[in-house]
């Protein structure tokens, strides 16, 4: 069962339906220069809900049924590898804020990216001193760069 966005930004098979606001927000926060051409939702054979987005771009996103972001692909051969999303300070776990206030105190944070490496989202946080540091998506330190 797939479901289409028309180029009014209607979704539709007949059955009506409609792109989580989730993926929207998604999509506005991190693609900001991109518009959806169009989005499928497909069942599983286990039955999971599963929405791909077609952007302008030729990106295509992947996201679950509750609009969680699963994947990207470029069809270059990319997948997610390499790709950054711009992180607002505000949106980092909470436990991220808190280690680098006990560790690096006298240090501010210039940059926030969610990248895929080595086949998994992490966190890359750039400190105004030039160093680099790592983490899960639940905010637990991986490693440093500098």
């Amino acid at each position: 069962n797939f479901l289409f966005q028309d180029d009014n930004g209607n979704g539709g098979n007949g059955n009506g339906g409609s792109l989580p606001q989730a993926i929207i927000d998604y999509i506005a926060a991190n693609y900001p220069s991109n518009s959806i051409r169009e989005w499928e939702s497909s069942m599983g054979a286990d039955s999971t809900l599963t929405y791909k987005v077609h952007l302008d771009s030729g990106l295509e996103l992947y996201f679950d049924a509750d609009g969680n972001f699963i994947r990207a692909d470029d069809h270059n051969g990319n997948g997610n590898d390499g790709q950054e999303i711009a992180v607002a300070v505000s949106d980092l776990p909470q436990a991220i804020i808190d280690y680098l206030a006990a560790n690096y105190p006298n240090n501010s944070i210039s940059r926030a990216h969610k990248k895929f490496e080595d086949g998994r989202w992490v966190y890359r946080i750039k400190l105004d001193n030039d160093l680099k540091l790592f983490f899960d998506l639940a905010g637990n330190f991986l490693w440093l760069d500098d």
